[in-house]
């Protein structure tokens, strides 16, 4: 019994000093630091107590070792358990402001896509009306110009200035318009030639 007693003082002595070191080497915050710098000064009494238990285990001495447990442990680790309840308790608040700000964040992060989302949205309403005015300006270019050349008037200005897919149509309607042209001076020549001739003939 002495000796299992022995090795568990061991090894639980040998477990908190590597619990404690794998803690101070992480991230604390400014509240934690302060508390693990009045921690570190117990660590001696607590050290010195642990010495004492282990002595009275190696002796074998049931009734010292009693009477240490009640007063002399408790004197030595009462401290220093007060002191690891405050960190417990900071870490908690720590922990709980973390998970706040951690939902605010992803409270922003929500608006921001929201906001990216409608921008997107409202850009390409604005591309497509731009779009949409893009074609349907010259589509109604091209359309008026039928309009008129429709009513015989040739002498309209068809612009195909800027080059496009609809300024196929255009440049179409031009060819159009030219070869009408021509088609409507022969038939003029061709009329007041044959009004020429009646005329002539009328006067035999």
């Amino acid at each position: 019994p002495w000796a299992e007693a022995f090795a568990r003082l061991e090894s639980n002595r040998k477990l908190a000093s590597e619990q404690w070191k794998a803690y101070t080497e992480t991230y604390l915050v400014e509240d934690e630091k302060n508390l693990v710098a009045e921690t570190e000064p117990l660590f001696g009494k607590v050290d010195a107590s642990f010495a004492r238990v282990t002595q009275l285990v190696q002796a074998k001495d049931q009734k010292l070792l009693n009477e240490y447990m009640e007063k002399g442990v408790y004197a030595a680790y009462e401290p220093m358990q007060g002191k690891l309840d405050a960190l417990s308790e900071l870490q908690i608040r720590v922990s709980a402001d973390e998970l706040a700000a951690a939902r605010k964040r992803a409270e922003t992060l929500n608006w921001v896509i929201g906001g990216l989302a409608l921008g997107a949205v409202l850009i390409a309403a604005v591309l497509g009306w731009l779009l949409m005015r893009a074609i349907r300006r010259p589509i109604d270019d091209a359309l008026g110009y039928f309009n008129v050349m429709a009513e015989g008037k040739l002498n309209v200005e068809i612009d195909t200035s800027s080059r496009n897919e609809v300024t196929r149509i255009l440049d179409a309607a031009k060819s159009m318009k030219i070869k009408l042209g021509f088609d409507m001076a022969e038939a003029n020549r061709v009329a007041a030639e044959n009004q020429r001739i009646r005329t002539a003939l009328d006067f035999v």
